[in-house]
């Protein structure tokens, strides 16, 4: 080969590659434009028969038994109830404190307080109440209960949270598929409120952020537990276990068994369990009959000792 075919040669070799990286960039185009074309159908899809579920069009029960889509309450209103001291939101967040750091803990790094009556609860408006420092990161329960919802393609589950439980002040920006995320109170809460005066808690003392890191966890443990419930076969069962699961949070033990405060109606025992307001009544009714689960005069929840699951396992199995 002459040194003049050569550089001809090369030229060849580089339009050839050129020619080759431009078919597959165009391949790579047209499948990238399929995809966000078929994600757009898919997206349309769901948004349609979201809207037929809950303009009442589509079938009820497509996605389950959970409770169908309700009204919402109205929005409860929050005031300021003082402070509280970062370290005895939980009782284990002092134990790898030493005495002079507990006390400038509990002294100088306090968080707001608010009070929510029962309804629905708003963490935005808690945190402006409360004239927190910052922007809001998230809330604990001090005291009372909260019934979270989680609305969907007009389904609705939910969990219940109690002291120490630690809540999201961005649910609405988490890029979830859920509608919504509602906060009920069942009662008078109070919330901490954890602003910038947490972060500075945390910055000087960085096992802190390990406990509420292992109550983190124990949260999603929980809604383990609690989503194993709702796939018990048999409705009793399910009441039964979740009564129980209740029960570790607010139950207190009287002489004809565990007395559980709470005033839940049907249709939220549905929500929490999976199953429509209508069956939960049947199981109710069953398990009152037997004595195993009843409901005193004064609105509590009466559960006999004798159906506390040992090992995984109910006395009914």
């Amino acid at each position: 080969m002459s040194v003049f075919e050569r550089p001809r040669d090369e030229t060849r070799e580089r339009k050839s590659r050129a020619r080759e990286a431009a078919l597959r960039a165009k391949r790579l185009s047209e499948q990238s434009s399929q995809r966000q074309a078929r994600c757009e159908e898919l997206g349309a899809r769901f948004a349609s028969r979201q809207a037929r579920i809950i303009t009442g069009v589509a079938t009820s029960g497509q996605l389950g038994s959970a409770a169908p889509m309700t009204e919402q309450p109205e929005l409860a209103d929050s005031w300021p109830a003082g402070k509280v001291a970062l370290v005895d939101l939980h009782p284990d967040l002092a134990t790898e404190l030493n005495a002079a750091e507990l006390a400038v803990a509990r002294n100088g790094l306090q968080v707001p307080v608010v009070r929510v009556p029962a309804g629905r609860c708003d963490l935005g408006l808690c945190a402006r109440a409360a004239e927190t420092r910052g922007p809001l990161l998230g809330a604990v329960i001090i005291e009372g209960l909260l019934i979270c919802e989680t609305w969907l393609a007009g389904q609705v589950s939910a969990q219940i949270h109690g002291p120490g439980d630690l809540l999201n002040a961005d649910r609405e920006q988490d890029g979830s598929l859920a509608t919504a995320h509602t906060l009920l109170a069942t009662g008078e809460v109070d919330l901490a409120m954890l602003d910038d005066c947490f972060l500075a808690a945390l910055r000087r003392w960085p096992q802190l952020a390990a406990r509420f890191f292992t109550q983190a966890m124990r949260q999603a443990d929980r809604a383990g537990e609690h989503q194993a419930i709702s796939q018990l076969p048999r409705v009793e069962d399910r009441l039964v276990a979740l009564f129980w699961h209740l029960a570790d949070r607010c139950g207190r033990v009287g002489p004809d068994g565990v007395l559980i405060d709470l005033r839940l109606t049907h249709e939220t025992i549905g929500r929490l369990i999976g199953a429509r307001r209508s069956t939960v009544t049947l199981g109710l009714t069953a398990l009152a009959g037997t004595g195993l689960l009843q409901r005193t005069s004064d609105g509590k929840w009466l559960l006999d000792t004798a159906t506390q699951p040992r090992n995984g396992v109910h006395p009914s199995d």
